[in-house]
């Protein structure tokens, strides 16, 4: 469980589940790994999440005014140029 935990945390976007399968080895079942790690960060700051087809960390949705606060970020979100014409409806 620790050497998945360790490829997310690590990773600058979501790790693939076939990736996460390749580390846990043929004969574990990830979706039991995963459900463990969700289980072990309840009442943590941060949680596991599925997102495009993988897994990533991030910090649940209470916390993100203190964290815009103290590192004085707005909140963005950076689009491909793709996303925003389909956000105006263009494409």
């Amino acid at each position: 469980m620790s050497h998945v935990e360790a490829l997310i945390l690590a990773a600058e976007k979501p790790v693939s589940r076939e990736h996460l399968s390749r580390v846990v080895g043929e004969a574990c079942p990830l979706e039991p790994v995963i459900d463990d790690i969700r289980d072990e960060l309840c009442g943590q700051p941060y949680e596991l999440i599925s997102v495009a087809g993988g897994c990533s960390f991030r910090t649940k949705w209470g916390f993100g005014d203190a964290i815009r606060a103290t590192l004085g970020a707005k909140r963005t979100v950076a689009l491909s140029q793709a996303d925003a014409l389909v956000l105006k409806g263009v494409a």
